[in-house]
């Protein structure tokens, strides 16, 4: 008895819990349907709306791209070496390589805005001293790619140039 019982009871339960899932579906449903409702009726009183206020343009954001990063890309110089960032001629072979992520010569942009060729900026953070000033605009150099913290910076330059005496003591040993 208590068993056909206990079956009767999860057959309600699960008779009740198809019914409250349908009923939610049915209210998440219409629900959906106006919201999409509103969302249309608020595009279509945009579109009517008359244009007697200023409308937000991304026109004087690129200009400003264009003009202030675009046209000088090709004339900026490595902050570190003095020569272009990019060759004059897009392509040459060069230009090709550069394009690849590991090449020693790509254009690298640091923190302040200014350009460093990878193999330049690498030899300016990772040796001494490690807090170096852009020469164009004096703020700190910094990119992501290297750590910005100086202690980091130091032991590693100090594990280099430890291995670089140990090497040379190998080699004194056996020449």
């Amino acid at each position: 008895q208590s068993m056909a019982h206990d079956n009767q009871t999860r057959k309600d339960a699960r008779k009740e819990l198809r019914r409250l899932n349908g009923a939610e579906q049915k209210i998440d449903a219409h629900q959906e349907k106006r919201m999409i409702e509103r969302e249309q009726a608020e595009a279509l009183a945009l579109q009517q709306r008359p244009m007697d206020y200023a409308q937000p343009s991304l026109y004087v954001a690129v200009k400003f791209m264009v003009s202030s990063f675009a046209a000088r890309l090709p004339e900026e110089s490595c902050q570190a070496c003095g020569k272009a960032v990019l060759p004059a001629d897009p392509n040459t072979t060069k230009a090709k390589t550069l394009a690849k992520s590991n090449h020693p010569e790509r254009p690298m942009r640091v923190f302040c805005g200014h350009w460093f060729h990878h193999c330049c900026l690498d030899e300016w953070l990772r040796n001494p001293p490690f807090i170096r000033s852009c020469p164009a605009c004096e703020r700190r150099i910094w990119h992501p790619e290297w750590p910005s913290d100086i202690a980091v910076l130091e032991r590693a330059w100090a594990n280099e140039q430890s291995t670089k005496r140990e090497l040379e003591d190998v080699k004194d040993f056996f020449f």
